[in-house]
């Protein structure tokens, strides 16, 4: 199984002890930055040294140049010396830059040795090459980490996987890159590297207690079933939380992972080379995976799906935020045919008022572009309401579809509610923050009021019972999310 190394970086021995022993639970290894230190005291280094090995932790020895974002402001041959200190001291591995030229000339008696190369502003070209070069130098680790840029930086990185012939770990460093430090596990990844809770190291690495807790890195093999979310940011995504907190509390083999995608096709060949078997998408991708779905599929209508499944050797498209949106509001709904009134006329806007249509309910679009509203309205034979003119009077239910209240701008709101409105139901779509503007307004007037977030795990639930083929868990998701919504408060 792969294991979690923690990188430490202080300028204290006392200090690398203290952050060691916060973090024990969550890790099998260290990285010791001893280039990071004020001071280098061997009796000091002799006594960290020991205690670690105490606690059966393997030891990566690491002594970084200036030239690859390391703080070593000494010379060459002082650097050395240090080195071989970590040999002397019967460390598991000692890592050198290829660059460097020290590794030539240096004779290790007890740690392996490690070759590593960083490039903190972008992927190269011809990596392959490099990998190569670097094996037949005589590594027993061969270590890479790029800037990734891009999601074709990130499938370079990942693709080395398919051919090394040593070990190997290669890192796409930033956000583009986050999953390239759990999903090569499935590939054979020996270990990843993890800050502490409150201390990073190197550009998108994750804290070593998410490694260990939420994602269950060293629980990771090949039978491990990979699933994701993707998007254009997805940084703030809840997805891999929920769906991952299922998978420990039901003892599941799978791990979920969030990726950045600004090219659909490259992520295309990262999904060949993890086997991912199932994708949520978010904006933009709600539109670009459509391309996967039969010609006559109705989802064709919408313009959107947030879900792909793979089964029998071709993809599944849906779009579980429909079905969840409805549902929400039908726990709630007290006649059979709702009058509804749509803020919005965009990705979301569509996908659930298609949705409603096929169930014959009666609609009102009403956008900030009266354009936009009219063409919805033509393809649906919806009523439409001008913007100025919004108004929740006659209607069942009303659903914000716009952006408006999403974080960062929780203190607008698509409508203010004047009167009474006893029995109406207002549904945000927003889930962050929770408790958005909107629907505080509504709840002052007598509104029933729908969170984003109960749309959120029920979709969620659904993809769960379509990638595993079983009912969906809604009752498990809606704990989930109560968890997440405890925790802010």
């Amino acid at each position: 199984m792969p294991k979690i190394c923690l990188s430490v970086s202080e300028n204290s021995t006392a200090q690398m002890w203290k952050t060691i022993h916060t973090e024990r639970n969550s890790i099998n290894m260290v990285e010791l930055r001893i280039d990071t230190l004020d001071a280098l005291n061997e009796s000091e280094l002799t006594d960290l040294v020991t205690k670690i090995k105490r606690e059966n932790l393997d030891i990566v020895w690491t002594v970084r140049w200036s030239e690859e974002a390391g703080h070593f402001k000494d010379s060459e041959e002082n650097r050395k010396q240090t080195l071989l200190l970590g040999d002397q001291l019967n460390v598991n591995w000692i890592d050198i830059e290829y660059r460097s030229n020290l590794w030539k000339n240096l004779k290790l008696k007890h740690a392996k040795l490690i070759l590593s190369y960083h490039n903190f502003e972008k992927t190269e070209n011809n990596i392959e090459i490099l990998i190569n070069n670097i094996e037949k130098a005589g590594a027993d680790l061969t270590k890479v980490a790029f800037a990734a840029n891009s999601s074709e930086d990130l499938r370079k990185v990942c693709a080395l996987y398919n051919n090394n012939k040593k070990p190997l770990i290669a890192i796409a460093m930033g956000e583009f890159g986050e999953c390239s430090r759990i999903l090569p596990a499935v590939k054979g990844l020996p270990w990843t590297y993890a800050s502490s809770s409150n201390k990073k190291t190197a550009p998108g690495q994750l804290n070593a207690f998410s490694l260990k807790n939420l994602y269950r890195f060293d629980q990771i093999s090949e039978q491990t079933k990979v699933f994701c979310v993707i998007g254009d940011p997805v940084s703030h995504s809840l997805s891999p939380y929920v769906h991952n907190t299922l998978y420990a509390s039901n003892s599941i083999n799978a791990v979920y992972v969030k990726i950045h995608v600004d090219n659909i096709e490259e992520f295309y060949k990262i999904i060949n080379i993890f086997n991912i078997k199932g994708v949520s998408a978010t904006v933009p991708h709600k539109e670009t995976i459509l391309s996967k779905a039969s010609p006559d599929h109705w989802l064709h209508k919408v313009g959107a799906a947030n879900t792909m499944a793979y089964k029998e050797n071709n993809w599944i498209i849906d779009n579980t935020d429909i079905a969840a949106a409805i549902e929400s509001i039908q726990s709630l709904l007290q006649v059979e045919t709702p009058k509804v009134l749509i803020l919005g006329a965009g990705g979301a806007a569509k996908g659930l008022a298609w949705g409603m249509t096929r169930n014959r309910w009666k609609l009102t679009i009403c956008n900030r572009s009266i354009e936009k509203a009219k063409q919805l309205c033509e393809q649906l034979k919806a009523d439409i309401l001008g913007w100025d003119d919004r108004n929740a009077h006659g209607f069942d239910v009303v659903v914000n579809c716009t952006t408006l209240g999403m974080q960062p701008n929780e203190n607008t709101t698509p409508m203010e509610f004047e009167g009474s409105h006893t029995g109406l139901i207002a549904f945000d779509t927003v889930y962050t923050p929770e408790k958005t503007l909107f629907l505080q307004n509504a709840k002052e007037v007598g509104a029933l009021t729908i969170s984003g977030r109960e749309m959120f795990y029920r979709q969620a639930a659904f993809q769960h019972g379509l990638w595993f083929e079983q009912q969906p868990p809604f009752e498990a998701m809606s704990e989930i999310m109560e968890k997440i919504s405890e925790s802010e408060n």
